[in-house]
């Protein structure tokens, strides 16, 4: 063998080489960027969510809650329930009352009730 088939086999080693190398670099991209648009469409739909802050408000003995929407989405169907050994919503009015489900069925965007 001659010096130029030296040179061709050794040139065919690059390249294959260096395919191996771009095939193998190109599919980690491929499975970080399908990791990172999968991250991105769970922080566009957790944006989707109704999320509410509550404070209580107030100084003994008259205390109130304010409920606010601070969420990317309006609250459909709201309940609210108390764990208390008497039911501070209720009052003891029943399962549904206006205590405890409010009159709306949608809690818009930045509203406090």
């Amino acid at each position: 063998m001659d010096s130029s088939a030296w040179i061709s086999l050794f040139s065919l080693f690059v390249s294959v080489g260096t395919a191996a190398y771009t095939y193998r670099f190109s599919s980690t991209q491929q499975r970080l960027n399908e990791m990172l648009i999968r991250e991105k469409q769970a922080e566009l739909e957790e944006g989707k969510r109704a999320v509410f802050q509550v404070d209580i408000v107030g100084t003994a003995p008259q205390y109130s809650l304010s409920i606010k929407n601070i969420g990317g989405a309006p609250a459909v169907d709201v309940f609210f329930t108390s764990e208390g050994p008497d039911n501070e919503f209720a009052r003891g009015l029943g399962a549904v009352s206006p205590l405890t489900h409010f009159p709306h069925s949608i809690i818009e965007l930045g509203k406090t009730l």
